[in-house]
C-alpha cells in the first residue's frame, strides 16, 4: 500500500522501492507487479517495466489493463510486434479499450499491415471517443483504403474504408433525398438514382456501371449529371435517363453516389467493365 500511495503521489523512485519489496515478499501479488511496472515506466525503465507487467499478466491474464500497459512498455522499448500482440489481447478482453484499439491500429499501419490497421480503426470508430480522435481515425481509414486500392486489394474492407469520406470531408455533400442508399442488390425494373460526386473524370469513369445496369440488368436508371456531360452520357445509351436536377415529385427505390457503385457491385481489378 505504501508503494501504491507513492505511485499516486508521483514519488516514483520510492514507489519502485516499496513495490519491489512487496513482490519480493509475495511473488504472486499481481497488483503489486502491475504497480511496479507503472513505477518503472514512469522512471523510463521500459525493460524492467515490461518484465513487471509480464509478471502481472501471467498472474492475472484476464486484466485488459495489464495487457495494455505491457503493450505500452513493449512499444516504448522498441518491440512493436510484441506490443501489437498485447493490444490484441487487451481488446479481446475489453472491446471498449479505445486507446488499445488506437495503438493497435497505428502499430499495424506502421508495419504495413494495412487491412488489419483499418479494421482496428473501424472498431475504434464504433466507440465513444473525442471528436478530434474520431476525425483522425476517419482520415487514417480513408488514407489506408486508398493505399489498399492502389495496391489492387479491392476488398470489402478497402471499399468500406473509402466510404468514410462522407464522414469527415465537408466538400462531399449528399443530395437531400428520402430514398435509401442502394446496396447493390438488383431486381428487374428497379428504379435507381445515381448522382455525381468529385470531378468530371470520376463521373465519366463510373457512368459505364450505370449504363450496364440499365442495359443488361434492366434497371430503370437515372443519372444526375452536369449539363456539360448530358450529351456525352446520352450518346448511345438511350436506356439511361440523364437529368440535371432532381424532381421532388419523382420516386426512386434507391440512390447511390457514382463513386460508390464499385463497392455496391463488388468490383475487383479482374471485373472492371470495359469502356463502352
Amino acid at each position: 500500500q505504501y508503494g501504491i500511495e507513492c505511485l499516486r503521489r508521483g514519488r516514483f523512485s520510492e514507489a519502485e522501492a516499496g513495490l519491489s519489496e512487496a513482490v519480493a515478499e509475495d511473488a504472486n501479488a499481481a497488483e503489486a507487479w502491475f504497480g511496479l511496472g507503472l513505477a518503472r515506466a514512469r522512471l523510463g525503465k521500459m525493460e524492467g517495466a515490461a518484465e513487471a507487467f509480464a509478471k502481472a499478466t501471467a498472474l492475472d491474464p484476464t486484466s485488459a489493463d495489464y495487457h495494455y500497459n505491457l503493450g505500452l512498455a513493449q512499444q516504448h522499448g522498441g518491440h512493436p510486434e510484441e506490443a501489437c500482440l498485447c493490444y490484441e489481447r487487451a481488446v479481446a478482453i475489453d472491446p471498449h479499450q479505445a486507446q488499445a484499439w488506437y495503438n493497435l491500429a497505428i502499430g499495424r499501419s506502421s508495419r504495413g499491415q494495412l487491412a488489419a490497421a483499418m479494421a482496428a480503426f473501424h472498431r475504434l470508430l464504433g466507440l465513444d471517443i473525442p471528436d478530434a480522435d474520431r476525425r483522425f481515425a476517419q482520415e487514417k481509414v480513408y488514407a489506408l483504403s486508398f493505399l489498399l486500392l492502389a495496391r489492387g486489394e479491392w476488398t470489402p474492407e478497402a471499399w468500406r474504408g473509402y466510404e468514410v469520406r462522407w464522414d469527415f470531408r465537408p466538400e462531399f455533400i449528399r443530395p437531400d433525398t428520402p430514398f435509401p442508399e442502394w446496396d447493390g442488390r438488383m431486381a428487374p425494373g428497379q428504379t435507381l438514382l445515381f448522382w455525381p460526386e468529385q470531378g468530371f473524370g470520376d463521373n465519366i469513369m463510373m457512368f459505364r456501371y450505370a449504363a450496364w445496369l440499365a442495359e443488361t440488368r434492366k434497371a430503370e436508371v437515372t443519372v444526375l449529371a452536369s449539363p456539360l456531360l448530358r450529351s456525352l452520357f446520352q450518346r448511345g445509351h438511350e436506356a439511361v435517363k440523364v437529368i440535371s436536377e432532381i424532381d421532388p415529385a419523382t420516386h426512386y427505390e434507391a440512390h447511390r453516389p457514382m463513386m460508390g457503385l464499385l463497392q455496391a457491385l463488388g468490383v475487383t481489378p479482374t471485373s472492371i467493365l470495359s469502356l463502352p
